[in-house]
C-alpha cells in the first residue's frame, strides 16, 4: 500500500449553523474559525489569524504525489467516481489535465467548534474546470493491491466526498459533498442509480459551511514541508512556491458535516483529480490514500502508574465516567451529596444505559473512544490487585472534554505491602520451636542476591515477614538455625513471586539429623568377625534395660555387618533404645556375645552417634579319633596324640592340645585358634604288634567344628623261609638242595587247611604277610615228605614269626628240612630146574630187623627190602640165602 503520511486530528461536537464571512481584501474565515482562506490563497499570516505557513505547526500533515513523468501514478482509462476499487496504471499526466503534487489537511479545534482546512497543489494550470475531490473513508479495511501496488479502503455507508469545484478562468471555488449510498433506502444516487454510489450532492459553499480559494499570483510554500515524490517515509523537503492557479484551499466546519448526537470517525483520506466538471467523467491523477483520524469526539486516556511510575502490576483498576452536573463544579459529588453527579448515559439509549467502565489493561491504561465534548469527573472505583484507593480527592480528577483534543490523565495508588508466614517445621509436620531466623533476600535468576531489611524470627515454630515492598521475585533463606546438631539445614526458596497484597505461606522443612549407632562385632581376641551379624534396634519401655519379655518391642532399624563393622543409621525420634544381636550368622563357631549388658540400651538425642563393640567367644574346634589296625578293629588304652601346627603340609610345631585313647579313642578338645593342623600318633603302646600310623596333614580345623579321624596301625606282618636238602650221592658228598618239595603252613589267620608251599630249585620256599606269631602265636610248617626219601628230622616243625619281613628281606623265620633217600633191596633165587631146589631167604638191616623170605614150588623166589636207609660206613644189610636141595 502505498502511505504518504498519517494524518490525525479529533474534531468538535458542535452543532448548529456556521456561515462565512464575506471575503475581504486579506482574507476570510469561516464563523469561528481563525484559519485564514486568503483572497490570493497564499501561505502568509493575515489579521491575527493562523495560516498554512507558519502557525499550525506538528498539527499540518502533508501527502506527496508520485514524481512526475512516466513513473508518475494515475486512474485506468474507464474509472469513475462510483468505481468501487479502480485500477491504476503509471504515465505522465497529459498538459491539459491536473498533475497533482501534494494535499494537506489542518483540523482546528477551539471554544467555538471543530474545523477541517484543505490545500492541493499541482504541477501547471490546465485548460478547463479544477476538480479536485478529497475523499474520507471509516472503514479499516483495505481492498487488494492494485497493478501499482496501490490499496483503496472499502468504502461503508457514510463515506464522504468533498469536491473542490473551480470554474474555468474563475476565482472562487465552490465545495460539494457527497455520501456513500449502501441500498436505495439510504438516498438517490448522483448518477446512474446503481447501488452501491455517492449520493446527491451537498452545496457546503451554498450552506455556509465551507469556503476556499486559489491562488491568482505565485504563492511562497517554502515554510511547508513534505515527503518527497515517491518516497512517503523519507525525510520532508519543502514544498516550494507555486505558480498562479497551481495552489487550492479550503475551509469547512465539521460540526455540520455530522450526524447530531453521533460521534463519527473517518480512518483514510486521498486526493483525486477529475476530467471534467461531469460527475461521470473518468477520473485521472490521484494521490494515494494515507491514515487519518477525523472525529467529531474525543478520548479520555487513563495511565495508572505505581508510585515509582512504572505501569507494571497496573491492570485491573476500573474507572467510571461521571457529568460534573452535581453540587459543586470541579468535584467529584458522590451519592452522599445534595446533587451528585450522574454517570453518562449511552446518547440515545432508552431505557437509558451507562457508558462502560473503564478497565486498565497490561500497560495500565484504559481509554473512552468518541466522548463528546463536555465536563466529566473520571472516578477509580476498584484498584488494581495489590494496591489500594487513593484518599480524597486523588481518587478522581473533573476536567472538561474538548474535540480534537484527548484527555490525558495519570492515577498513582499506594501500593499494599505483602506478608509472607512461614512454618518452621521437621519433616514429619511437627512445628519446631523458638530462634530460628528467615530473611527475605532479591532473587538473582533463582538464587538468593542481596538481603533485604525483612526478616523475621520464629516463636514455637512460626514467624511472619511483613510490609514486603516493592511487589517482586524473592528468595527467604534460613539465616539462623539455633539447633545444627539436631536439624538439618533447610534449602532457601526462590522464585517467590511476592505481588502486592499477597499473604503468602512458605513451610520451611528441616528434616531430624537421626541418630547412629556404630557397631564392632569381635571376638575374643579382638578381632573384628565377618558379615551377615544382624543388630536390631528396641524401644526400650523405659528403664534403659532389655527385656526378652515382649515389653521392649523391635523397631524397623538394623544393620548387618561388612568385616565386622556396620551402622544402624537414620534413627528416629530420638528416644530410648537397646541394641539387640538378633542374627549370629556362625552359631556353630561363636557363642552369644559376652559384653556386659549383652544388649546395651542408651537414651538417645536427635544427631548422637554412639559406638558399641558385641564380643562373641570363638566356638573352640575339636577332633575324634578312632585308633584301628588295617582290619578296623578299635585298639587298646595308651595311644597318644598331638596336634601339630601344619607347615605346608608338613608337621610343624607341637601344639599344646593332645589326647590318649581310651578303647581305641580319644577327642582332641578346644583347639582354637582354628587353622590347618597336623595330628602326630606320638605313642605307640605295643610297637610289636602294631606299626606306626601316618600322620594326617592339611586338616582344617574350623571355630566350633568337629573333624572325626581314623587312625590306622596295622598288624606286624613277617614272613617264614623254609629250606629243603637231601642227600644225593650222584651230586656227590652232603646235603644238597632238595627242588618239588610241598610243605603246608598252617596256623595264625590262614586258612584251615593252611598254605602249600612247593620248593624252588634252590631248595627254598617262602611265605610272608603273615601276623606276627605276638598276635596270632606260632606257626607250624609240615612237609609232605617226598616219595623215596625219609624225613631226617620232624616232618612237622613249629615257627615263631616275630620280625616284621617280607620275602627276600633276609629277616624271615628260618625253618628248614633235611631229608634221606631210600633204597630197596631185593635177592632173588632161580632154580636152574623147575622145582629143582628149595631156598630161604634171611636178611638183618642195621638196626637189627631181620627180613625172611623162601622160594616158591618151582624153586624161584625174591625177598625186598624196602626203604632202606643209608649206613655208611655201617653195613646196611646183611643176607643169608640157604638153599635146600
Amino acid at each position: 500500500m502505498n502511505v504518504k503520511h498519517k494524518w490525525r486530528g479529533v474534531t468538535a461536537c458542535v452543532l448548529g449553523a456556521a456561515l462565512s464571512l464575506p471575503l475581504t481584501a486579506g482574507a476570510a474565515s469561516l464563523t469561528g474559525s481563525n484559519f485564514e482562506i486568503d483572497t490570493d490563497a497564499d501561505f502568509i499570516v493575515d489579521d491575527g489569524g493562523i495560516d498554512w505557513e507558519t502557525t499550525v505547526g506538528n498539527g499540518l500533515r502533508v501527502a506527496t504525489d508520485e514524481l512526475t513523468g512516466s513513473g508518475d501514478d494515475s486512474f485506468k482509462g474507464g474509472t469513475k467516481e462510483d468505481t468501487v476499487n479502480p485500477d491504476t496504471t503509471t504515465g505522465s499526466i497529459p498538459n491539459n489535465k491536473s498533475d497533482l503534487l501534494h494535499f494537506g489537511g489542518y483540523q482546528e479545534t477551539n471554544i467555538n467548534g471543530d474545523f477541517l482546512h484543505l490545500f492541493w497543489t499541482r504541477v501547471q494550470d490546465p485548460s478547463g474546470t479544477t476538480l479536485m475531490d478529497f475523499e474520507f473513508n471509516a472503514g479499516n479495511t483495505l481492498h487488494n493491491p492494485t497493478s501499482t501496488g496501490v490499496q483503496f479502503p472499502v468504502r461503508e455507508k457514510g463515506d464522504v466526498l468533498i469536491e473542490y469545484k473551480l470554474a474555468q478562468g474563475g476565482i472562487t471555488p465552490e465545495l460539494f459533498m457527497y455520501l456513500w449510498l449502501e441500498e436505495a433506502a439510504d438516498g438517490t444516487c448522483e448518477a446512474n442509480n446503481k447501488y452501491p454510489c455517492w449520493g446527491e450532492q451537498v452545496n457546503l459553499s451554498a450552506a455556509g459551511i465551507a469556503i476556499g480559494s486559489i491562488n491568482t499570483s505565485i504563492a511562497d510554500g517554502d515554510g511547508i514541508t513534505a515527503p518527497p515524490p515517491g518516497d512517503p517515509t523519507g525525510t520532508p523537503v519543502l514544498i516550494g512556491s507555486f505558480d498562479p492557479y497551481t495552489f487550492g484551499e479550503a475551509s469547512i466546519d465539521l460540526s455540520q458535516l455530522f450526524p447530531e448526537g453521533q460521534c463519527r470517525s473517518f480512518g483514510y483520506a486521498h486526493l483525486k483529480s477529475r476530467s471534467s466538471d461531469s460527475f461521470t467523467a473518468q477520473m485521472k491523477d490521484f494521490i494515494a490514500p494515507i491514515n487519518v483520524n477525523i472525529s467529531n469526539c474525543a478520548n479520555i486516556n487513563i495511565s495508572k502508574t505505581d508510585e515509582n511510575g512504572s505501569t507494571d502490576g497496573q491492570e485491573g483498576a476500573i474507572f467510571r465516567l461521571f457529568n460534573d452536573d452535581g453540587d459543586t463544579s470541579g468535584v467529584y459529588d458522590d451519592a452522599t451529596a445534595t446533587n451528585p453527579d450522574t454517570r453518562v448515559a449511552v446518547p440515545g439509549s432508552d431505557p437509558v444505559s451507562y457508558v462502560e467502565d473503564c478497565t486498565t489493561d497490561l500497560q495500565g491504561e484504559c481509554s473512552w473512544t468518541n466522548i463528546f465534548a463536555g465536563d466529566y469527573c473520571i472516578v477509580e472505583i476498584q484498584a488494581p490487585t495489590g494496591y489500594s484507593i487513593p484518599d480524597d480527592p486523588d481518587y478522581y480528577v473533573c476536567d472538561t472534554v474538548t474535540a480534537d483534543n484527548d484527555l490525558n490523565l495519570d492515577f498513582v495508588d499506594p501500593a499494599i505491602p505483602a506478608t509472607i508466614s512461614i512454618d518452621k517445621k521437621d519433616e514429619t509436620g511437627a512445628l519446631l520451636g523458638d530462634g530460628w531466623v528467615f530473611t527475605l533476600h532479591e532473587d538473582v535468576s533463582g538464587v538468593p542476591g542481596s538481603a533485604t531489611a525483612f526478616s523475621c524470627t520464629t516463636t514455637a515454630g512460626e514467624c511472619t515477614i511483613i510490609d514486603i515492598l516493592p511487589a517482586g521475585t524473592y528468595c527467604v533463606v534460613e539465616t539462623t538455625n539455633p539447633l545444627p546438631a539436631m536439624y538439618e539445614d533447610t534449602d532457601p526458596q526462590c522464585d517467590i513471586d511476592v505481588a502486592l497484597d499477597a499473604d503468602l505461606e512458605l513451610t520451611f522443612v528441616n528434616p531430624r539429623i537421626p541418630a547412629d549407632i556404630n557397631i564392632d562385632k569381635k571376638d575374643d581376641t579382638g578381632a573384628l568377625l565377618g558379615d551377615g551379624w544382624i543388630f536390631t534396634l528396641y524401644e526400650d519401655d523405659g528403664d534403659l534395660v532389655f527385656e526378652d519379655d515382649g515389653s521392649d518391642t523391635a523397631t524397623a532399624f538394623s544393620c548387618t555387618t561388612t568385616a565386622g563393622e556396620c551402622t544402624i543409621s537414620n534413627i528416629l525420634p530420638a528416644g530410648k533404645y537397646c541394641v539387640v544381636e538378633t542374627t549370629n550368622p556362625l552359631p556353630t563357631m561363636y557363642g552369644d556375645p559376652t559384653n556386659v549388658p549383652a544388649s546395651p540400651c542408651v537414651d538417645l538425642a536427635l544427631g548422637d552417634s554412639v559406638d558399641y563393640t558385641f564380643v562373641n567367644p570363638r566356638i573352640p574346634g575339636k577332633i575324634n579319633i578312632d585308633k584301628k589296625d588295617e582290619t578296623g578293629a578299635l585298639l587298646s588304652d595308651g595311644w597318644v596324640f598331638t596336634l601339630h601346627e601344619d607347615d605346608n603340609g608338613s608337621v610343624g610345631t607341637a601344639t599344646a592340645f593332645s589326647c590318649t585313647t581310651t578303647a581305641g579313642e580319644c577327642t582332641i578338645e578346644n583347639i582354637l585358634p582354628a587353622g590347618t593342623y597336623c595330628v602326630v600318633e606320638t605313642t605307640n603302646p605295643e610297637p610289636g604288634k602294631y606299626g606306626d600310623a601316618d600322620d594326617q596333614c592339611g586338616l582344617d580345623v574350623t571355630l566350633g567344628g568337629e573333624l572325626d579321624l581314623v587312625f590306622t596301625n596295622p598288624r606286624l606282618l613277617g614272613a617264614i623261609k623254609i629250606t629243603k636238602t637231601r642227600k644225593h650221592a650222584a651230586d656227590g658228598s652232603g646235603d644238597h638242595p632238595h627242588a618239588g618239595v610241598t610243605f603246608t603252613v598252617t596256623g595264625g589267620e590262614l586258612a584251615a587247611g593252611g598254605v602249600d608251599l612247593v620248593t624252588d630249585a634252590n631248595g627254598e620256599a617262602c611265605l610272608d604277610s603273615l601276623l606276627v606269631s605276638s598276635l596270632v602265636g606260632d606257626y607250624t610248617v609240615t612237609e609232605t615228605v617226598p616219595a623215596g626219601y625219609a624225613a631226617d628230622g620232624d616232618v612237622a616243625k613249629d615257627v615263631t614269626v616275630s620280625a616284621v619281613s617280607t620275602c627276600g628281606d633276609g629277616s624271615e623265620a628260618a625253618v628248614s628240612f633235611s631229608n634221606t633217600p631210600l633204597t630197596d633191596v631185593t635177592v632173588s633165587v632161580n632154580s636152574l630146574v623147575d622145582g629143582g631146589t628149595a631156598s630161604t631167604i634171611t636178611c638183618t638191616d642195621a638196626e637189627g630187623t631181620v627180613y625172611n623170605g623162601s622160594t616158591g614150588v618151582d624153586g624161584d623166589g625174591t625177598l625186598t627190602v624196602e626203604d632202606l636207609l643209608p649206613t655208611d660206613p655201617i653195613v646196611t644189610l646183611t643176607c643169608e640165602i640157604t638153599i635146600d636141595p
